[in-house]
């Protein structure tokens, strides 16, 4: 296998809200969510969003990076042209 650059775009396959804690280190609520990466049929990345989201079936998601406080860095997705404030509560 050959490791290649994909798109830091895509499309939300699937999501989910959690609201059942289970790691102090995850505080709910939190949505999860399935992106279909643009331009390779098939490719499927997961990632985490603080809060409750609404999210659609084919709502265009970008990749973003999170440095997190152990020096962690995590690939995330968020939407395309929306705030924070598309969280519901």
């Amino acid at each position: 296998m050959v490791a290649s650059p994909v798109a830091s775009t895509g499309v939300v396959y699937a999501s989910t809200v959690v609201e059942h804690q289970t790691d102090p280190n995850w505080p709910v609520p939190f949505t999860i969510v399935l992106v279909d990466v643009d331009g390779v049929d098939g490719l499927r990345l997961a990632g985490s969003m603080p809060g409750r989201w609404e999210l659609r079936p084919g709502e265009p998601m970008e990749l973003w990076y999170e440095t997190r406080a152990d020096e962690v860095v995590v690939p995330q997705w968020r939407p395309v042209g929306r705030k924070a404030s598309s969280v519901t509560a």
